[in-house]
């Protein structure tokens, strides 16, 4: 066994944690993606095949929590083990090439708005998420056909490649994720920023040609957060796999195998949080989902919990119509304007 059993017992919190943050909160992005129809871009299909893949991968997170139950050690058969490895690495990739085209749909949107539209519109898009998928499988079934291996790894108490004594696969694999994706993620965001800094100094655009690029900045701001988080979740784990292809079995320590890890499956709870805190369009979208489903009513109140009714004074009575988590979202989605409108609103029908 080589972890303590506080080490697996802090490790096995932590991954129940992102299990749940990261199986219900990208559900709930992806849902208010395709329920909203506000969120119909092209960019935004993209975030919603990043956000299904950070929620498989959460589902997928369910080996790992066994593995730690037990001590650390793998307890299922191999075949499981190579099936846990192989959509880890398949979905990692997706994952990474996904931040790699919304880049460049934020390049092309931003710097290249001419070419944008015959790269990304409603015929390409498909193609594009459809090779997102695909393009992945060229690294992940490999080890399955005997170019390296799948293997369930102590060090990380979880199944991934074999990338031990100058494994070739691990260094393939290691300069296709950090030589071609991270210089053209920084290519594209660096293009990005110098042509809104240009566009900020030029004050005889139209209004309306200004408003629509401060939506795109805004997005824009959003989607550099979430690159900037899978790059710092993802790279340590890349280089120390990549490393591992140049060293001796047992040169890193177990402990510091086993953070990177952890950090990298901490990515897939993270997404749909910056979203939810640092992007306004989807805040109110998740606004108006809440609404919809439980603030269907109103004037409705909720004072106390089930079905009670309260009396007013008056002869109208008031129902509640939602649970006391509900209203928590609604308060922590909604801004203070807008609570203080719906107060007056729900005041003014009491009176009359």
């Amino acid at each position: 066994m080589l972890h303590s059993w506080v080490t697996v017992y802090i490790t096995l919190f932590f991954a129940l944690l992102i299990v749940l943050i990261g199986t219900t909160c990208n559900a709930f992005l992806v849902f208010i993606i395709f329920k909203s129809p506000r969120l119909k871009g092209e960019n935004h299909k993209l975030i919603a095949t990043l956000g299904i893949s950070d929620f498989l991968q959460s589902c997928n997170m369910v080996f790992m929590i066994v593995s730690l139950v037990n001590g650390g050690a793998w307890t299922l058969d191999e075949v499981v083990c190579k099936v846990n490895a192989f959509l880890i690495t398949e979905l990692l990739l997706a994952s990474m090439l996904t931040i790699c085209v919304i880049s460049v749909n934020r390049y092309l949107k931003i710097v290249k708005p001419r070419v944008y539209c015959s790269v990304f519109n409603s015929k390409t898009i498909s193609v594009i998420i459809l090779l997102i998928w695909v393009l992945p499988l060229l690294f992940s079934v490999p080890p399955l056909l005997g170019w390296s291996d799948y293997a369930f790894k102590p060090s990380k108490c979880i199944c991934l490649v074999e990338s031990d004594d100058f494994n070739s696969y691990g260094i393939v694999l290691g300069c296709a994720t950090l030589g071609i994706n991270v210089p053209l993620i920084i290519f594209c965001y660096f293009n990005v920023f110098r042509a809104v800094g240009v566009h900020s100094t030029r004050m005889d655009c139209h209004r309306h040609q200004r408003c629509i690029n401060v939506e795109e900045i805004r997005i824009t701001q959003t989607l550099l957060i979430v690159i900037a988080a899978f790059l710092v979740c993802f790279l340590p784990i890349t280089i120390v796999t990549l490393a591992q292809s140049f060293m001796s079995p047992g040169r890193i320590p177990a402990w510091i195998e086993l953070i990177t890890v952890m950090l990298a499956f901490t990515n897939q709870a993270i997404d749909p949080v910056i979203y939810g805190f640092c992007n306004t369009q989807y805040r109110r979208a998740m606004y108006r989902l809440t609404y919809k489903v439980f603030l269907n009513k109103l004037p409705s109140l909720t004072l106390s919990r089930g079905a009670a009714t309260m009396n007013f004074g008056t002869t109208r009575t008031v129902q509640c119509r939602y649970s006391v988590g509900a209203a928590l979202l609604v308060l922590f989605l909604t801004t203070e304007d807008e609570l203080a409108g719906r107060r007056d609103f729900v005041r003014r029908n009491t009176i009359n």
